[in-house]
């Protein structure tokens, strides 16, 4: 799966740009390539020393479920779709839509498969899997925080 996700991520930067829908509003594609860069930063500051770039956690770990980690349960998959989601709109590229896509997927099986591991590696996982969005907050907790 990571080697997939990074021959993705060649050919998201190896299509050109211009072959796509009309430049939609610099500025959204600015913030969402930003917001992008800026989830993942907070993320890697979050986990720490249990970084790892495959989908089982390191044998030192701990559950992480602070910070960004209380609302999303993947931020740095979130960052990276919408860094990814950002140049594909300011390039106005169908072909780096579509593999923006391809990642959503990718990242939806990985990160399956990633938390069967975190299951078996601490069991408040389930509670937290409820508790928690996978890419983005769940709404029923957004509302419930207001």
């Amino acid at each position: 799966m990571v080697i997939l996700q990074f021959l993705l991520f060649i050919i998201f930067i190896v299509f050109p740009a211009g072959f796509g829908p009309p430049l939609i509003f610099p500025f959204i594609s600015f913030i969402l390539t930003v917001g992008g860069l800026l989830l993942i930063a907070i993320s890697l500051f979050h986990l720490g020393s249990n970084i790892t770039p495959f989908p089982t956690p390191v044998n030192h770990s701990t559950l992480i479920t602070h910070g960004i980690y209380k609302i999303i349960r993947h931020p740095i998959y979130t960052g990276i779709l919408f860094i990814t989601l950002g140049i594909a709109f300011y390039t106005a590229s169908y072909p780096r839509l579509a593999v923006t896509a391809l990642l959503f997927i990718l990242f939806h099986y990985k990160s399956r498969y990633e938390e069967q591991m975190l299951i078996e590696k601490f069991p408040g996982y389930v509670d937290y899997k409820l508790n928690t969005g996978r890419f983005l907050p769940k709404l029923s907790k957004l509302k419930n925080s207001k």
